[in-house]
């Protein structure tokens, strides 16, 4: 397998590889994953800010920052916004490689992976990014963790920044930057001022309620709402609280049971 294919063809990843796709959506469950921007649980002006960037990539800041604590939806995130068009690869790059345009949407590399394994994978990463943009190719760049970044890794990463910003003020296009990150800020104050933060912890946990007690009445679950609300009240993250639930949901909904959430709570 060569390397832009170990890199870019995701369906066929080899998971020994360094570099490797991302997270694969959330199966066999009562609450599906949004799949647009606009179903997002993040309140505005966070969701606006987000939808403003994928909407007009010339013009807002090519690298952005989605952070928050874990299990409020940064993955979820970049896994709809990779799934856009504005992602496809254009014709220049399939000439050049001879790749399929579906095939190269996304990069993805994980933060951890690049602390463990050196910065070689990020190195491989942003040199097919970087050829990718230099051909006009909109290409997108996702790091998750991005806050277990090492030093040198942030430096390689605040090159490719700058050299990105430049292609985009010279040509009108470039490639994008989507950093996903517990923490609000990563590597220095240099870095920081080539990315643009969004908090997707900000979400509506009214909606999220809404959102989880219609999908347990569609699916005909029986359920006390005051022990789905304190389940919640424990929880406080998003996927924790629906990982929880789900098992016990689908229990109940299989045997016509009432659900007993007296054990987790």
């Amino acid at each position: 397998m060569s390397l832009k294919h170990s890199i870019l063809e995701l369906d066929i990843i080899d998971y020994s590889e360094d570099v490797y796709r991302i997270p694969p959506v959330r199966v066999n469950t009562l609450f599906p994953e949004p799949s647009r921007l606009e179903d997002l649980l993040l309140i505005d002006p966070f969701k606006s800010m987000l939808i403003d960037w994928v909407e007009d990539l010339d013009e807002m800041p090519a690298a952005v920052l989605l952070h928050g604590p874990a299990g409020c939806g940064k993955t979820t995130v970049a896994r709809i916004i990779s799934q856009m068009n504005e992602f496809i690869m254009y014709d220049d790059w399939q000439q050049s490689f001879g790749l399929e345009r579906d095939n190269c949407k996304i990069l993805y590399l994980n933060g951890s992976q690049i602390r463990q394994t050196g910065v070689a994978s990020l190195k491989k990463a942003l040199d097919i990014y970087m050829t990718a943009t230099a051909s006009c190719a909109r290409t997108l760049l996702i790091i998750d963790e991005s806050h277990d970044l090492t030093e040198v890794a942030v430096n390689l990463l605040k090159q490719a920044t700058e050299m990105n910003a430049v292609r985009t003020r010279l040509h009108g296009q470039g490639g994008n930057i989507l950093l996903l990150s517990t923490q609000a800020v990563i590597g220095d104050a240099q870095l920081m001022t080539r990315v643009f933060p969004i908090d997707c912890g900000k979400f509506d946990a009214n909606q999220l309620m809404k959102y989880t007690l219609k999908c347990l009445n569609d699916a005909g679950v029986l359920y006390e709402e005051k022990e789905v609300r304190a389940l919640w009240d424990k929880t406080g993250s998003p996927r924790g609280f629906l990982n929880m639930l789900n098992p016990i949901a689908k229990h109940s909904l299989k045997h016509g049971t009432k659900m007993d959430l007296k054990s987790i709570l």
